[in-house]
C-alpha cells in the first residue's frame, strides 16, 4: 500500500510523481524477504540470502545491473556471534533474560556492538558502488521485563536493540553513500499490534507476523488447536500495509538520493495560508491566534529552511500593516527574516511569483506555491505549468513539506544553514548593481574566491561538491549526474574536483563551483546559480587550467545541450577556447583571472602568476558584514 493510498483526498495534490526504480538488489534473510512481495511488478528485485552463517562472505555483485542495494541484517546472528560475560554459557538468543539486573547488560552490550561493527565492515565498499540502504533490526514493541521498570535501560531489551540500531546508523554515517531507512518509524505510524511477530516469537526473532506454527504437525495435533496468529491479531493486512510502506520509504530515499523533482523554493500566501482569515478585515482577538495548523505549516516551513530551502511570501496586501501581522500573530515563531525575497502589493500573483524566480534564479519546475484561493492558485499555474501547486488541503500542506521527498535533501552541507541569508545578499547585489557601473559594482563587494582540490570522496568538502555536481541545472556545462561509484572510479584514475569557495563583504557563499578534471580533460564544470555575473566562473577556469596546463600543452572541454543550461552554452568561447567540432573546445592559453576578484590558493596550485597568493587575507579596510533582511 503506497501512502497516497491513505491519503486518498490529498492525493490530487501531489507534490511529485512516485518514483520506482527498474531493478533492485535486496539483501538478507527473514525480514527483508517478507518485503519482496511489497514491491511493484514494474521494480524488478533481485534477493540474495546472506548470514547463513554469522561469518558467511559477502555475495559477488554485478552493481552495474541495480539503482541501489537494501540490506538487513538479522539480529540473532549479532546476538549469538557476541561474547557471554558470564562464566555460565547459555544460548545467545536468551542470554539477555539471564543478564537482566545482574549488572552484566553493558559488557554484553559492547560485545553485541563489536560484533555489528565488524558484520557491517564490509558493507562499505558496496557503498562506494551504488546507494546503499540499510534496514535497522526491528525493534521490541515495549519492555518485557514489565511496565513500571526503567525505559532508558540496557535491561530493558527495547532499548537494548535500539541502541544497536544507533551504532549501526553511526557506523554508516562516516561511508557517505549510505543510509539507514528506519523500518520501526513505519510500524510506529501504522501500529505494531498486527505486524510484529513479538507477541509470538523470542526477541532475537524480530520480525513480521506470520503462521509457521500453524503447519508444524505436532501443532496440527494439539488437544485444542490455537487460532491462528494471523487471524488471532488480524495480521494479513497490517504486514502487507507496512511493507508497502517501508517500500515506498525506500523508492523515495532513492529518489531524494538521485535529486529528482527537487523543491528548491516554497512560495506562500498569507491570508488563510500563513494564519486564519483575512487579517486585515478582522479584529485582532480572532486572527491573532495561531494554536493549531498554522503554527504546524510554520513549523513545517522552518524545517524545510533548515534543510536548505528557500522560502517566499507572495500576498494582495499593504506590505507594512500586513509584516506587523505576521510579527503578531507568529511572534517571532516565523518572521520577515525567513523569507528571502517578499511581494506584498496588489500585483497579480503570477508576476510577482515571476519577480521572485528571477531574483532566486530558481526554474519554476524547482519551486512551490501554496495558496488557499483556488482563483489565485490557478492563474499563477496558467503561467507557470512547471510549477507546482497546493491549495485545496491545508490540513495535508504540512505532511507534503515534511514528508515528501521532492521537499527532502540526502544530507545537510555547511552551505544549508547559510542559503537564505546567501541568497538575500545575492539579491541586495543586484538591488545595488542598478545603482552603480559594472565596474564599480563588481569592486564594491570586496570578492575573494579561494580555489582548492578534492582528491577523495572522504575530503570534508566532498559532500557539498557532490550535491552542486547533481543539483546544478543552469551552470552545467553537460547536465550529467554523477553517483559515489563513478566519482570514486574518477579518484582512483587520477582524476580531481576543482572547487571555488567565494566571499563578499556581505556573505560567505562558501562552496559555489566545480570543475571535474582528468590531465587535460575539462569533464563537467558546475556553478551555483546565486553567484551569476559576479566572473566566479571565470576565476574557477583559471585554477582549473593553472593545473590542466602544468603537465599538458592544452586542455580540452566539452558542452552537451541538456535542454536548462543556456547559460554555459558560450563558456568556453568566451574564455578564449576554440571549438574543434560541435561541443568539443580546446584550450592552449591560460584563461585571464578577472581583476576584480582577490584569489585564495591551496597548496596544490602552482604559484605562476600574480594571483597566486597562498593564505591571502582580508586588508584591514574589509569587514564581512550581514546583509540587510527583508
Amino acid at each position: 500500500m503506497c501512502v497516497d493510498e491513505l491519503f486518498p483526498t490529498a492525493s490530487a495534490e501531489s507534490i511529485g510523481t512516485t518514483y520506482v526504480p527498474k531493478r533492485l538488489l535486496l539483501i538478507g534473510m527473514c525480514p527483508v524477504h517478507t518485503l519482496l512481495q511489497a514491491f511493484p511488478p514494474e521494480c524488478r528485485v533481485d534477493h540474495m540470502l546472506w548470514e547463513s552463517h554469522p561469518h558467511s562472505p559477502l555475495p559477488e555483485i554485478d552493481f552495474q545491473e541495480y539503482e541501489g542495494v537494501i540490506v538487513g541484517l538479522t539480529l540473532r546472528h549479532i546476538l549469538f556471534a557476541a561474547a557471554s560475560p558470564s562464566e555460565k554459557h547459555w544460548p545467545s538468543d536468551v542470554l539477555w533474560t539471564r543478564l537482566a539486573g545482574t549488572g552484566q547488560m553493558q559488557e554484553y552490550f559492547d560485545s553485541c556492538a563489536g560484533k555489528l561493527r565488524e558484520r557491517l565492515a564490509p558493507l562499505r565498499e558496496w557503498a562506494a558502488r551504488r546507494p546503499l540502504l540499510i534496514l535497522p533490526f526491528i525493534e521490541p514493541r515495549e519492555n518485557y521485563l514489565g511496565l513500571l521498570f526503567p525505559r532508558y535501560s540496557l535491561d530493558n531489551p527495547a532499548w537494548f536493540v535500539q541502541r544497536l540500531n544507533q551504532v549501526l546508523e553511526e557506523t554508516i554515517a562516516e561511508w557517505g553513500n549510505a543510509w539507514l531507512i528506519d523500518v520501526n518509524e513505519v510500524l510506529n505510524a501504522v501500529g505494531r499490534l498486527r505486524i510484529q511477530d513479538d507477541y509470538v516469537n523470542h526477541l532475537s526473532h524480530a520480525t513480521y507476523m506470520f503462521d509457521p506454527n500453524v503447519e508444524h504437525e505436532r501443532d496440527r495435533q494439539r488437544i485444542q488447536p490455537s487460532t491462528p496468529p494471523s487471524e488471532l491479531y488480524g495480521s494479513v493486512a497490517g504486514v502487507r500495509e507496512a511493507t508497502g510502506l517501508i517500500v515506498k520509504r525506500i523508492f523515495d530515499a532513492l529518489k531524494i538520493i538521485r535529486g529528482e523533482e527537487t523543491i528548491k523554493l516554497i512560495i506562500i500566501d498569507l491570508d488563510d495560508t500563513l494564519w486564519r482569515g483575512i487579517a486585515a478585515d478582522e479584529e485582532r482577538d480572532i486572527w491573532g491566534d495561531p494554536e493549531g495548523w498554522p503554527l504546524a505549516f510554520a513549523e513545517a516551513l522552518l524545517v524545510f529552511k533548515a534543510r536548505g530551502g528557500l522560502l517566499a511570501i507572495v500576498s494582495k496586501n499593504d506590505e507594512n500593516d500586513t509584516l506587523e501581522r505576521l510579527r503578531s500573530i507568529h511572534a517571532g515563531r516565523l518572521d520577515a527574516e525567513d523569507f528571502v525575497s517578499i511581494r506584498i502589493n496588489f500585483e497579480p500573483k503570477s508576476r510577482n511569483v515571476g519577480e521572485i524566480l528571477a531574483d532566486v534564479n530558481i526554474l519554476p519546475s524547482n519551486a512551490l506555491f501554496i495558496d488557499d484561493n483556488p482563483r489565485e492558485a490557478d492563474e499563477v499555474r496558467l503561467v507557470f505549468p512547471d510549477l507546482r501547486v497546493l491549495s485545496k488541503e491545508h490540513f495535508d500542506w504540512r505532511r507534503r513539506i515534511l514528508l515528501s521527498p521532492e521537499t527532502q535533501v540526502a544530507r545537510l552541507s555547511a552551505e544549508s544553514g547559510r542559503r537564505t541569508e546567501n541568497v538575500q545578499a545575492l539579491i541586495e547585489r543586484e538591488r545595488a548593481k542598478a545603482a552603480l557601473s559594472r565596474e564599480e559594482w563588481l569592486a564594491s563587494l570586496e570578492l575573494v574566491q579561494r580555489h582548492a582540490v578534492i582528491r577523495s570522496v572522504k575530503d570534508a568538502h566532498f559532500p557539498r561538491a557532490f550535491e552542486l555536481l547533481n543539483k546544478t541545472n543552469q551552470f552545467n556545462t553537460t547536465g550529467r549526474r554523477w553517483t559515489h561509484e563513478e566519482l570514486q572510479s574518477h579518484f582512483k584514475t587520477g582524476g580531481i574536483l576543482v572547487c571555488a569557495f567565494l566571499r563578499d563583504r556581505m556573505v560567505d557563499n562558501g562552496l559555489i563551483g566545480v570543475v571535474l578534471l582528468q590531465n587535460e580533460r575539462i569533464i563537467q564544470a558546475v556553478l551555483s546559480c546565486r553567484v551569476f555575473g559576479l566572473g566566479a566562473e571565470t576565476a574557477m577556469l583559471h585554477a582549473a587550467m593553472k593545473l590542466a596546463l602544468n603537465t599538458q600543452d592544452h586542455a580540452i572541454a566539452h558542452i552537451e545541450d541538456s535542454g536548462k543550461n543556456f547559460t554555459c552554452h558560450r563558456y568556453f568561447l568566451q574564455a578564449g577556447f576554440e571549438e574543434q567540432s560541435e561541443g568539443t573546445f580546446i584550450g592552449r592559453e591560460q584563461v585571464p583571472y578577472p581583476a576584480h576578484i582577490h584569489a585564495e590558493w591551496a597548496a596544490d596550485f602552482p604559484a605562476s602568476d600574480k594571483h597566486s597568493r597562498v593564505g591571502w587575507k582580508f586588508p584591514p579596510i574589509f569587514r564581512l558584514r550581514k546583509s540587510k533582511k527583508f
